[in-house]
């Protein structure tokens, strides 16, 4: 019976790669996974390397397969060189980066899988078992000696409810954190809070993300935008329910999950009645009406994600390829606070065709927006995407700024008030914060005013910590006292040294 063995990096939850996991098993294909640090602690130790190659030693796989995004790159391929030291077998990547620059990967790996892997993955352990060649399997571009055969994409599945539910289970799986190898997984969070996607696929096109060129790549494959029955996914979150009776949130981390109003309609009275748990979700501006979260709420809805991104019209329309205006955006804020909903909204910092008036903008409609947000911002990073291509050429950047060039691991959390920014951005990410805090206009224009805090802001940047650490503090509390209910100490005790509630 052929092995395979499958590596997840920074993702012990990492649906896809469970997915894959059962699909296999139920197959009879002898598969392990390995699931490489959390993503809590950012620095893969030498010994880790060590303690993975070790573990792959010993299993003797025919495949080894590598789920990456762009950050990654370097992880990955400094793994399949110390892989392929150590162990006759083949490497194959999959994954975001993947799909995107192919032939980028295929520098180091043996092949790549472009796009979704279920069926792959599947078709070429089938192929492996007979002891037949896998050089024709669809969407596989592999490396035979000097040349490269790329094999044509497969359609994609339209109908998501054949796609089993993830394997949480710790059978043939194996985590490597803090230099150890365990076979129970030391960040069970799934127990707490359940993770689940309903859908594949974007309705939108935003310049900074990914989905766009997949939908290029997959034009003419199938539908991109693909949803699960409401059904199928009751089905699951029952199941996640008497496994785990200690759940106690739902987290849908579809990229855009009230987008389909007839889909809500159906889902909410069938969630209230079976699930009857608090939910979170990710929603666009576009997409918040008072009917679809009148909906949601009443079926347990108690917080979202939404994207502002900018608060210049001119920069989401002509950079971020985002079409909604300013009202919409004080709309959907406004209705999600009419019913109680805790709203988290991502700002993203540092994009390279912003003014100083672009920078006003911002200011301005965050202190429009209705309160309370908690504002979420983000460094823009230059994955492959079309915002990239455009920077690239505009030569506002260059290679060495895309992500998979940055010999550089995976953070969760960064200080957006740490000395890693200029005193331009601290002073802005500052006034941002208070901003979202709701303080007043005399307060912030006062600052805004004030040429000494512009070229130094440290007694800002001072004020904003002080506010911040202390809504932290106030924040883990009650999720702290949760832990300790459940008697959950070891993971309380990980949660408190990384911050990360």
């Amino acid at each position: 019976m052929v092995k395979i063995v499958m590596i997840s990096l920074y993702d012990p939850l990492s649906i896809g790669h469970r997915i894959m996991h059962k699909i296999l098993a139920d197959k009879g294909i002898d598969i392990y996974g390995i699931f490489l640090k959390s993503e809590n602690e950012s620095h893969i130790k030498d010994e880790e390397i060590k303690l993975l190659v070790d573990k792959i030693k010993e299993i003797q796989p025919e495949l080894v397969g590598i789920s990456l995004r762009s950050r990654f790159f370097k992880i990955a391929e400094k793994l399949t060189e110390e892989i392929k030291k150590e162990v006759n077998t083949k490497v194959i990547w999959g994954g975001v980066h993947p799909t995107l620059k192919p032939l980028n990967c295929l520098k180091y790996a043996d092949m790549v899988c472009i796009g979704e892997g279920e069926n792959v993955i599947v078709e070429i352990a089938e192929l492996l078992n007979k002891g037949k060649s896998i050089k024709k399997v669809n969407s596989v571009w592999i490396k035979d000696g000097k040349k490269i055969i790329k094999n044509s994409l497969g359609k994609l599945e339209e109908n998501l409810d054949k796609i089993p539910f993830p394997d949480y289970s710790d059978t043939n799986k194996f985590y490597i954190e803090n230099g150890k190898c365990s076979t129970v997984n030391p960040f069970p969070d799934h127990q707490v809070v359940y993770s689940i996607m309903t859908s594949r696929g974007c309705p939108f096109n935003c310049s900074f993300c990914n989905c766009g060129a997949f939908k290029e790549i997959f034009h003419g494959k199938g539908k991109y935008l693909r949803r699960r029955s409401v059904k199928n996914v009751i089905d699951e979150l029952i199941l996640a329910k008497k496994t785990w009776p200690s759940i106690k949130k739902i987290y849908f981390v579809d990229d855009v999950f009230s987008s389909d109003l007839e889909w809500v309609k159906e889902f909410g009275p069938l969630y209230k009645q079976h699930i009857n748990l608090p939910f979170y979700c990710y929603v666009h501006p576009l997409c918040v009406s008072d009917e679809s979260i009148r909906i949601l709420q009443d079926a347990g809805l108690f917080e979202v994600n939404m994207g502002i991104q900018s608060g210049s019209e001119r920069v989401r329309k002509e950079i971020c390829n985002r079409f909604e205006s300013n009202e919409s955006i004080v709309n959907a804020v406004t209705i999600l606070n009419k019913y109680k909903i805790r709203i988290m909204a991502d700002l993203i910092l540092g994009i390279p065709y912003e003014t100083e008036a672009d920078k006003k903008e911002n200011l301005d409609l965050l202190m429009r927006l209705p309160k309370p947000i908690y504002l979420l911002t983000y460094t823009l990073l230059y994955f492959p995407n079309k915002l990239t291509e455009m920077a690239l050429k505009g030569g506002l950047i260059t290679e060495k700024d895309l992500e998979e060039n940055k010999n550089m691991e995976y953070f969760r959390w960064h200080d957006k008030f740490s000395q890693q920014f200029s005193n331009t951005d601290l002073f802005w990410n500052s006034l941002y914060y208070l901003a979202s805090q709701g303080y007043s206009k005399k307060l912030i224009y006062k600052y805004y005013n004030n040429e000494e805090i512009r070229k130094n802001p440290a007694k800002l940047v001072r004020l904003t910590k002080r506010i911040e650490r202390r809504k932290f503090i106030m924040a883990s509390i009650p999720k702290a006292m949760g832990y300790i209910g459940r008697g959950q100490f070891k993971l309380l005790a990980e949660k408190i040294k990384t911050r990360v509630f």
